[in-house]
C-alpha cells in the first residue's frame, strides 16, 4: 500500500502472537480515527534472520490483514534487532504519534514503561512503573533508584514519590 508523506505515524509491533494481532487490529481501529499512517515493526534479532523473504511476506499477508481490511496506509518494517529495540528505533526514525504493542508479561511491560519514556509520556510510563512495583516483577524501589535507564525521569514528581517510597 502506499504510504502518504503528510500523514502522522503508528508504530506497531507485529508478528504471529495473538497479543500482536490485537495490537495490529487496535492500530486498525485508530489510524482513521488520527488520521494516521502505520508502520509494521518486526524485530527480526541482531542476527537477522535466513527466511527474511517469508517473514516479510507473513508480515504483509498475514499479520497485517487488520489493517489492509482496514484500508490503512501501512508499510512493513523488518529490522535486524531485538523486538523492542526495533520499535523503539522506528519510532524515533518516524516522529511516532503512537507506539501500540501487545503483551507478553511484566518484563514487557517494563520495556512499554522505556518506550513512554522515550517518547515523552512521562506519566504513562511512571504509572506502569508503579504498577510494576504493586506485582511480582523484576522492577523495584532498589532498581528504579540505582538504574541509569530511568533518569529521564527523575524530574518527574510521580517517579519521585515512586522512589522515595520504604523499600520492604
Amino acid at each position: 500500500m502506499t504510504v502518504p508523506d503528510d500523514q502522522p505515524w503508528i508504530v506497531v509491533g507485529v508478528d504471529d502472537s495473538p497479543a500482536a494481532q490485537r495490537a495490529a487490529g487496535w492500530a486498525a481501529e485508530v489510524a482513521p480515527l488520527l488520521g494516521a499512517q502505520v508502520s509494521a515493526v518486526h524485530g527480526l534479532g541482531v542476527l537477522g534472520h535466513a527466511h527474511r523473504d517469508e517473514i516479510r511476506a507473513a508480515a504483509e499477508q498475514e499479520w497485517c490483514a487488520p489493517l489492509a481490511d482496514a484500508g490503512v496506509a501501512f508499510r512493513v518494517s523488518l529490522r535486524e534487532q531485538p523486538a523492542i529495540d526495533a520499535m523503539v528505533s522506528e519510532i524515533g526514525e518516524l516522529g511516532a504519534a503512537l507506539a501500540v504493542v501487545g503483551t507478553r508479561g511484566p518484563d514487557l511491560q517494563e520495556d512499554y514503561a522505556y518506550v513512554e519514556m522515550l517518547v515523552g509520556e512521562t506519566d504513562a510510563a511512571v504509572r506502569r512503573l508503579a504498577y510494576l512495583l504493586s506485582i511480582p516483577s523484576d522492577v523495584s524501589v532498589n532498581v528504579l533508584r540505582a538504574d541509569p535507564t530511568w533518569d529521564p525521569l527523575r524530574g518527574n514528581a510521580g517517579f519521585q514519590r515512586l522512589v522515595a517510597a520504604p523499600v520492604s
